[in-house]
C-alpha cells in the first residue's frame, strides 16, 4: 500500500468502493465495534449504566439510583487511575469494576449481586445493540474475498462479553479475532492497542486497514502506527445519536417526552429487524405494528403492572376481543427473564350475549332491557330478546298481546308503554327466568371448570367499553360465598350502559376522568375491537360434551360470520404486526424502565392521530374490514369512510348529520387535506360536548 493518509468515507458502500482497488495489498481489515459494526438504539450510552444502577438499587434496597450510579463512577475512576500508575492506558476491566462496585455499596463481597450485575448489564447491552445491515454486507463482501477481518474495541466490558454481543448480532462468524482494550490495559486512542494488534497478527503496518467512527481512535492513532485508518463519517447516524441524546434530556422533564423517547427506541429497533422490513410493505401488518401496536403494547404494560401490584390468582382474557391480549400476555411472559412472577393467564369463552342470558335467571328488568337500545341497528323488542339470548318465537304471542304488531318494529322511546307492560307481565317474566336459569346453570358450571370460583381475586382483561360481562357475572353469581374479588382491566371504559362500575379501570381511556380530548378510542371502537379479536366465531352459549361444558360458537355459515371469515387474513396480518411491536416494546421497556403512566400520554396521542387524522390510505384500507356485533343479531356494520366534497362546506348541517350516522366519523374521503378535515370535525365535536355538559349542569 501507499503511505497512509487521511481517508474519510460517508458509509459502508463508500468503504467498499475505496477498498476494492486496494484489496490486493491488504491482509487484514480491522473494525471498531460500537457505533461502527454495531448500532446502539438508546443514547447516550451512559443511560444504560443508569438503568443498571436503577435495577441494582431495587435489588439492594435503601439506595437511590443516583447513589448507586455515583458509587460505580467512584470505583471506575479508582481503577483507571491505578491502571495509569501501573504504566497502562486509562482503561478498566468490567470484572474488578463490578466487584468493587458491589463492595462499595454493601461493604463486602457478594457473589449473588456480582452475578446479578453481570447478567443485567449483558442483557441490557444485548437489547440496546444490533448489527448495522451495511456492516454485515461489508463483512460478507470481505469474507467472500478471503480478507481477514478482526474487531478492535476500546471498551470496559470483557472479551467474552463483547464476543457474546457480537454473537447475538450475527457478526461473530465474520470475525477472525477480537481485541478489547480492557483485556490488555492498552487503548486505541493512544495507539498502543493498534501496535499490539500488529504484533499479535504478525503484520506490517501497511498490510492492515482500520475502520471506525472516532477521528482520534480510529483515524489519527492508527495513522501514527503506519496503519491506514479510515474514518467512517455516517452523518445520519451522528444526527440520530445527537437527537436521541436530546430526547433523553427532555424525557427527564416527564409528560409526553418519555413516550416520544421510548417509541423512538422501538422504531429504531424495528427498522433494524429483518423480518419487520420484509413485511412492512403490507398495509395491515404495518398498521398493526405502528398504529395499533403502540397503543395495545402500552395497555399490556398497564396490565402487567397491575398484575404485579394486585397479584390476582388468575387473569381471564375474555373471548373474543381479549384474544390478542392473551397472546401478548403470554409473549410478555416468554420475554420476561423473571419466571413465575405473573399469574396464570386463562382464555375464557364469555361473550356479552351468554352472560346477558344468564343474568335474567331472576327475570328481565327495565335497566337490563335498555341495554338493547345501544345497538346501532336496534330492531325493537326483537333486539331486546336477542340481546339476552331469548328465542323470539317463545314470546311472539305475549308481544302481540301487549301491542307489538311486529317484533322488529323499532322502539324510539325507552319507556314505551308496550315495552313496560311486556316487562311487567308475570307470564313473560316466568318464561324469561326459565331460559335464564338454564343458561346460568351451564355458565356456572363452565366458570367452575376454568377455576373462576377457586380464586380469591380474579382479573378480567378485555377491550372494554362498558364492563358488561363483569357486571352480569356479579349479578348472576355474586350470591355465592366463593365469588372472588373481580378486577376489570379494560383498554377503554366508556361507562355508558351500566354507569360507573367498582374495581374497573380503562387503562388507555376512562370516560370517568372527564377529559374529552382523550376520547379517541370511543370515536372508533370498531378498529380496536377488530384489531384485538379472535378469528374464531363469537360464543352463543354452552353445551355439555363428554362430561365437560364447551362453548357453542356461531356457525360459519351465518351471513355475518362469512363476512368475518373473509377478513380473517387481514386480522392475522394486523396481529402479527402488533406482536412484532411488542417484542421491541419489551426490549425498550427493559432499557428504560418507563411505566405505563410514563408512556400513556404519548400513546394516546398516537391513538388520536390514527382515529381523528387518518391519511387517505388508512381510510381506504380500513374500510375493507367488516365489523359484526354481539347484540344477538347477524348484522354487520359498515366502517368504511364517508365521502365529502367541497359542496359540503356550504351545507355543514347536512354534512355533520351524515357524519353522526357513521361508525367512523373522522374517516372521510374527499379533496380536503386529512389534517384540516380532522381538526374541523374534532373542534365541532368538542364544542358539542361542552354544550351538552353545560346543559346537564343547568
Amino acid at each position: 500500500m501507499t503511505t497512509p493518509r487521511t481517508v474519510r468515507v460517508d458509509d459502508f458502500r463508500g468503504l467498499r468502493a475505496w477498498l476494492e482497488p486496494r484489496l490486493a495489498s491488504v491482509e487484514c481489515v480491522s473494525f471498531d465495534v460500537f457505533d461502527t459494526l454495531l448500532f446502539r438504539c438508546i443514547e447516550p450510552p451512559g443511560e444504560l449504566h443508569r438503568r443498571v444502577a436503577t435495577l441494582l438499587a431495587a435489588e439492594i434496597g435503601h439506595r437511590t439510583t443516583d447513589q448507586v450510579l455515583a458509587a460505580r463512577q467512584r470505583v471506575e475512576q479508582r481503577l483507571r487511575r491505578a491502571a495509569v500508575r501501573d504504566g497502562q492506558d486509562h482503561e478498566c476491566h468490567f470484572d474488578p469494576l463490578v466487584e468493587g462496585w458491589v463492595r462499595e455499596l454493601v461493604g463486602h463481597t457478594d457473589e449473588r449481586l456480582v452475578e446479578f450485575v453481570h447478567r443485567v448489564e449483558l442483557e441490557l447491552e444485548g437489547c440496546a445493540l444490533d448489527a448495522k445491515p451495511e456492516a454485515l454486507a461489508t463483512l460478507d463482501w470481505l469474507h467472500a474475498r478471503d480478507v481477514r477481518c478482526i474487531a478492535v474495541s476500546d471498551m470496559y466490558l470483557s472479551h467474552d462479553h463483547i464476543a457474546e454481543l457480537l454473537r447475538q448480532s450475527g457478526i461473530d462468524g465474520y470475525l477472525d479475532r477480537l481485541y478489547v482494550s480492557s483485556e490488555f490495559g492498552l487503548a486505541k486512542y493512544s495507539g498502543r492497542l493498534h501496535a499490539r494488534v500488529l504484533e499479535e497478527e504478525g503484520l506490517a503496518p501497511g498490510q492492515m486497514v482500520h475502520v471506525g467512527d472516532n477521528r482520534v481512535s480510529d483515524l489519527w492513532a492508527p495513522l501514527q502506527q503506519g496503519i491506514q485508518g479510515v474514518f467512517l463519517n455516517e452523518r445520519a447516524e451522528r444526527r440520530r445519536r445527537r437527537r436521541q441524546a436530546v430526547s433523553a434530556q427532555m424525557a427527564r422533564l416527564g409528560g409526553p417526552w418519555r413516550g416520544r423517547r421510548f417509541f423512538e427506541v422501538v422504531d429504531l429497533r424495528m427498522q433494524h429487524d429483518a423480518r419487520y422490513r420484509e413485511q412492512a410493505g403490507d398495509f395491515f401488518y404495518h398498521y398493526g405494528a405502528n398504529v395499533l401496536g403502540p397503543a395495545f403494547a402500552t395497555f399490556m404494560l398497564g396490565v402487567i403492572e397491575r398484575c404485579q401490584r394486585h397479584r390476582p390468582d388468575k387473569v381471564y382474557f375474555l373471548a373474543r376481543d381479549g384474544h390478542l391480549f392473551e397472546r401478548m400476555y403470554r409473549r410478555w411472559q416468554a420475554l420476561d427473564t423473571e419466571e413465575g412472577t405473573l399469574p396464570e393467564p386463562v382464555y375464557i369463552y364469555a361473550s356479552r350475549r351468554v352472560v346477558a342470558c344468564a343474568s335474567v335467571a331472576d327475570g328481565l328488568t327495565r335497566e337490563q332491557a335498555r341495554m338493547a337500545f345501544f345497538n346501532p341497528k336496534q330492531q325493537g323488542l326483537l333486539s331486546v330478546l336477542r340481546t339476552f339470548g331469548l328465542p323470539p318465537e317463545a314470546f311472539q304471542e305475549a308481544a302481540r298481546r301487549h301491542g307489538f304488531e311486529r317484533l322488529d318494529q323499532k322502539i324510539r322511546d325507552r319507556e314505551d308503554p308496550r315495552l313496560m307492560a311486556f316487562l311487567e307481565d308475570d307470564a313473560v317474566q316466568a318464561r324469561v327466568a326459565e331460559y335464564g336459569q338454564a343458561a346460568r346453570e351451564r355458565m356456572e358450571r363452565y366458570f367452575e371448570q376454568v377455576g373462576f370460583f377457586d380464586c380469591q381475586t380474579a382479573a378480567l382483561v378485555d377491550i372494554g367499553w362498558n364492563g358488561t360481562i363483569q357486571k352480569f357475572l356479579r349479578s348472576s353469581f355474586g350470591h355465592r360465598d366463593d365469588y372472588p374479588g373481580v378486577l376489570g382491566w379494560y383498554f377503554a371504559f366508556a361507562a355508558a350502559i351500566h354507569g360507573s362500575l367498582a374495581d374497573t379501570e380503562g387503562l388507555m381511556m376512562d370516560a370517568r376522568n372527564g377529559r374529552p380530548c382523550d376520547r379517541a378510542p370511543l370515536d372508533f371502537e370498531e378498529i380496536f375491537e377488530q384489531g384485538a379479536r379472535a378469528t374464531e366465531a363469537t360464543t352463543l352459549g354452552y353445551a355439555e360434551e363428554g362430561g365437560r361444558i364447551v362453548p357453542v360458537l356461531k356457525p360459519d355459515d351465518a351471513p355475518d360470520r362469512q363476512a368475518e371469515i373473509a377478513c380473517n387474513p387481514i386480522i392475522e396480518a394486523i396481529q402479527a404486526g402488533v406482536l412484532k411491536q411488542l417484542d421491541h416494546f419489551h426490549a425498550a421497556w427493559r432499557l428504560t424502565g418507563y411505566s405505563h403512566n410514563d408512556l400513556k400520554p404519548y400513546a394516546r396521542g398516537l391513538v388520536e392521530r390514527a382515529v381523528v387524522y387518518p391519511d387517505r390510505e388508512e381510510v381506504r384500507e380500513i374500510g375493507r374490514l367488516v365489523h359484526t356485533e354481539d347484540f344477538g343479531h347477524d348484522n354487520t356494520l359498515d366502517i368504511s369512510g364517508i365521502r365529502l366534497g367541497l359542496a359540503d362546506l356550504f351545507r355543514p348541517g347536512r354534512a355533520f348529520q351524515r357524519l353522526r350516522e357513521q361508525a367512523w366519523r373522522f374517516g372521510v374521503h374527499g379533496p380536503l387535506p386529512p389534517l384540516f378535515t380532522g381538526f374541523i370535525l374534532r373542534m365541532a365535536q368538542l364544542r358539542q360536548i361542552r354544550q351538552l355538559r353545560k346543559g346537564k349542569r343547568r
